[in-house]
């Protein structure tokens, strides 16, 4: 049974290249400004696009590009800013990524692509935009320019100074700003609760229409001491996260239900299916003392997420935390909460340049409304119980711009909920080859590779916004003979690797998962059943002996 899958959705994943000093640590800041080497409007610039005054409306679009020659990478900060001349009308004006780099002043011109900011324009003066994200993005890209589009609402042209004019556009980078931060602790994931799945979480003849009410200990000892390495339980897979069809709090199933044992993989067709009880999940959290996270189905409304704080903070253990996560990968194509949240945006008109961007702003937009929820039940409390998650992992993009939409916008967020933790998904060793005879080498590449793709982005993100980082999964994410790769004892020294890369810059890596069988197309288990072996478990053993080593 495969954990991921990989959509259409992940070609709008930001790809990136960061240079790092020969330590592994990032250049010191410097900041540098940057003039264009290109810039035209789309009708009254002249061919030559020597123009000293360049117009935007509707209808009419400036067009500016900076050379990124000599610009370090990773970088903390960018600053856009064109200089407003002759107000006329006050206006919003936006800025964009152009379509391509591929232009010139003389040549074919770009088009607007995606919308990066939006500022007030009520006098002569520059107007500034944060592109840090942007920026970074052509950065990784390795590509030698970064170009932006400016448009207004109006259908009359404003104007503004080109490069041929006095006050010229602006790209003020400030580079090398991107610093460790983390403490990370190990947390894990479980996989599916059933027989085929590899774990084995309950002891056996469990009677479930009295066990709850009379206190019994449910749980398998061979698995309860498996989780002592690990600080927080994610309980999405048993929670039956994906394709959930739930929306009330009486839809959710009960301690009494005898079909706790057994909730499978729901696929999107299949009939409502709720997870494992949540008194099931608390009982497991207090026994042994790890931080409890939930992921809320997607269509769950206010009165679910409210009644579920009162459970949570009546039940769990007042020394433990909660985290609080609106659904799971929102943006997978896979799963059937993508569309749901594409159409609530679009239907809520959240901010967001296309569909793509609305259900992003959503996902965020629907979060903040559940943690009102428990903001309510914790009162004074939420502070010290409660961590507010806010995951994504794939269009960086569209988490920054949905964050700086509706986090930061009091109209979508009255009562200023913010993120305690942003949590990415860190994956390494997707399509390779298990059996390769290289695979160790192969595999300690894509761990730099992510690491500078995946990790040194979402810091940026992340440091933007002032939250601390981490995952809701990572691990190893084979997809072809998977099995071979988790069983070679080499694994136990990339896991280690990985774990010291990454650990600078984590609060918390969430692992997936604890156990889960083994097979070609897929190993994400760092034990392949409840009771193997720690020495046919690298995986396992890495996260035992990384952990006793970082208390």
């Amino acid at each position: 049974m495969l954990k991921k899958w990989f959509t259409f959705m992940m070609a709008l994943a930001l790809i990136s290249s960061v240079v790092l000093l020969g330590n592994g640590k990032p250049a010191s800041a410097a900041t540098i400004t940057l003039n264009p080497i290109a810039d035209t409007d789309t009708q009254s610039d002249s061919a030559a696009g020597t123009n000293a005054t360049l117009y935007a409306s509707k209808w009419n679009y400036t067009f500016t590009k900076f050379s990124l020659s000599g610009v370090s990478s990773p970088i903390s900060s960018a600053k856009l800013r064109i200089y407003h001349e002759a107000h006329v009308y006050n206006h919003t004006l936006t800025a964009s990524n152009a379509s391509t780099e591929s232009w010139s002043e003389g040549g074919t011109k770009p088009n607007l692509a995606a919308s990066i900011a939006q500022a007030s324009v009520t006098g002569n003066g520059y107007v500034e935009f944060d592109v840090t994200t942007a920026v970074q993005n052509k950065l990784n890209a390795s590509q030698s320019s970064a170009s932006f589009g400016f448009s207004t609402n109006l259908d009359t042209w404003e104007a503004y100074q080109s490069r041929e004019g006095v006050n010229k556009p602006q790209l003020i980078v400030t580079t090398g700003g991107t610093t460790p931060t983390g403490t990370m602790k190990i947390g894990t994931n479980f996989w599916f609760l059933a027989p085929w799945s590899g774990e084995a979480p309950f002891k056996s003849n469990v009677n479930w229409a009295t066990a709850y009410a009379s206190g019994t200990d449910i749980w398998n000892p061979t698995f309860i001491g498996e989780l002592a390495p690990y600080s927080t339980i994610r309980f999405m897979d048993w929670g039956g996260t994906n394709n959930s069809k739930v929306q009330t709090w009486s839809q959710r199933r009960l301690p009494t239900d005898t079909g706790n044992p057994d909730i499978g993989y729901i696929g999107p067709s299949d009939p409502l299916r709720a997870g494992l009880a949540y008194e099931w999940m608390i009982d497991l959290s207090n026994r042994t003392n790890k931080d409890m996270w939930v992921t809320l189905p997607h269509m769950a409304d206010n009165n679910y997420a409210y009644q579920l704080a009162v459970l949570v903070k009546s039940k769990l253990n007042p020394n433990l935390k909660v985290y609080v996560e609106y659904s799971n990968e929102t943006w997978n194509g896979g799963f059937t909460q993508f569309q749901y949240t594409i159409d609530q945006g679009v239907a809520l008109n959240l901010p967001g340049y296309n569909q793509w961007y609305q259900g992003g702003a959503f996902s965020l937009y629907r979060s903040v409304n559940i943690w009102k929820q428990f903001a309510d039940v914790y009162g004074s409390e939420m502070a010290s119980r409660v961590v507010r998650v806010g995951s994504f992992s794939g269009n960086y993009d569209i988490f920054d711009q949905s964050y700086q939409n509706v986090i930061n916008s009091a109209t979508w967020n009255p009562t200023g909920q913010k993120a305690d933790l942003i949590a990415i998904a860190p994956y390494v060793g997707s399509g390779l080859d298990g059996a390769s005879a290289n695979i160790q080498s192969q595999f300690r590449q894509d761990t730099d590779q992510v690491f500078i793709d995946r990790v040194l982005t979402a810091v940026t993100i992340a440091q933007k916004y002032n939250v601390p980082l981490g995952t809701y999964e990572g691990g190893q994410h084979l997809l072809t003979n998977a099995h071979q790769w988790s069983a070679n004892q080499q694994i136990y020294n990339e896991y280690i690797y990985m774990f010291n890369k990454f650990a600078p810059y984590f609060k918390l890596f969430n692992h997936y998962a604890h156990a889960g069988t083994w097979s070609s197309g897929g190993a994400w288990g760092a034990k392949s059943e409840t009771g193997q072996s720690n020495a046919n478990a690298p995986k396992y053993r890495a996260i035992v002996d990384w952990v006793a080593s970082h208390p």
